[in-house]
């Protein structure tokens, strides 16, 4: 069975996590150490780099590791679109320097649609602004699916591109990474659930401090906009009436979420959490305009019980259940510090089991990364 290192770092609200996983082929995630650090130069300094070989799982010169970084909304924004390039030959069977072509003009057309939008999402001038990562995730021709275009005839080429732009100032991160990853996949982090949404889908991650919302516009999956909830939203409330710390609040908060107190002290804290959980209801209520929408929320599972659940169209994303779902076994070391009550969600579990690595469109992805080369610093 091939065995893959991977470590993954995710900017979250408050800090980075850091976790290092082993994808042992397809049906095993292996958890193997779960970090939370202050800063990125933390994050790139704290990855996990002690030999694995005592557990069995790798032989000397056994393959380095792939290496994952999630950021916020602040440091990266990914955009997942399909674009369509018409054909000049229609009734020509397209051969492999067509479709070069057809990938270059598929690539630019990416880049004119969606840079200066990601520019003025992160706040940065669009000469401040990188490309970190593109690549293919399908291929269709005249709307048919197919794994390569090459020897078939159509009037139009539609390539979904995954493209995630960074500002300069995030680069040190994205260099130091590839000093330790054989591959390095930059994505912004709510984007790991744009997967599971449809075609009229809302998603919603929620943070320590804050609510990203995401969405699938006709062709395209990007962010939305970001709204000041956060778990912590829930525990600031207790934290001051009692005049303790937050990690105790959360303590409080998490013990109260499962129906561990007194009664008197459950009367107390539905009192001092009821505003923040009309607020994050009126959150949730007010991310689209949509009709009838399905809205995914990850918040974790205590929270959405006691504040969402019952919503009409509302989903809580349990991103263990989604790995299951998709044949993986969950092996974890650190169970409590992995699924923690008021933890923020494992979306490490869903970025490993959303093959970010795919190889099945090969040839085309090799087309792009070389005319995308000149674009991306760290190439």
């Amino acid at each position: 069975m091939q065995s893959e290192r991977y470590t993954i770092i995710e900017q979250l609200d408050l800090s980075f996590r850091v976790v290092d996983v082993i994808l042992e082929g397809l049906s095993r995630i292996h958890i193997v150490a779960v970090r939370s650090v202050d800063d990125i130069a933390q994050a790139a300094k704290h990855t996990y780099m002690t030999d694995l070989t005592h557990l069995g799982l790798f032989r000397v010169g056994s393959r380095t590791r792939r290496v994952v970084l999630a950021l916020n909304p602040d440091s990266a924004t990914t955009v997942t679109a399909k674009i369509t390039v018409p054909r000049v030959h229609q009734q020509e069977p397209i051969r492999e320097g067509e479709l070069d072509y057809l990938v270059f003009k598929g690539l630019w057309s990416f880049l004119s649609e969606y840079r200066e939008w990601a520019a003025k999402k992160m706040k940065v001038t669009d000469a401040d602004m990188v490309l970190a990562n593109v690549s293919v995730s399908r291929v269709f021709l005249d709307g048919s699916q197919v794994l390569t275009p090459i020897g078939f005839k159509g009037k139009e080429c539609t390539l979904q591109l995954v493209g995630t732009f960074v500002p300069r100032n995030i680069l040190p991160l994205v260099e130091r990474a590839h000093q330790f990853g054989r591959q390095v996949m930059v994505i912004e982090r709510a984007s790991a659930i744009s997967a599971l949404l449809g075609k009229s889908d809302i998603g919603l991650h929620i943070d320590r401090m804050s609510t990203q919302i995401c969405a699938v516009h006709d062709t395209e999956t990007k962010f939305v906009r970001r709204v000041m909830w956060g778990i912590d939203t829930m525990v600031k409330p207790v934290a001051h009436e009692f005049a303790v710390n937050m990690e105790t609040a959360r303590a409080i908060v998490e013990r109260y979420l499962n129906s561990r107190v007194s009664k008197q002290m459950e009367q107390l804290l539905d009192t001092l959490t009821k505003k923040s959980r009309s607020d994050l209801q009126s959150v949730v209520r007010t991310a689209t305009r949509r009709r009838s929408p399905r809205i995914l929320v990850n918040v974790p599972g205590l929270v959405f019980n006691r504040a969402l659940r019952g919503m009409k169209g509302v989903e809580h994303m349990d991103f263990v259940d989604i790995a299951k779902q998709r044949g993986f076994n969950v092996m974890m070391e650190e169970n409590d510090l992995l699924l923690g009550g008021l933890q923020v969600a494992p979306d490490y579990l869903l970025l490993i089991s959303s093959n970010l690595f795919s190889q099945h469109y090969e040839l085309l992805n090799h087309m792009l990364q070389r005319r995308s080369r000149w674009l991306i610093p760290h190439m």
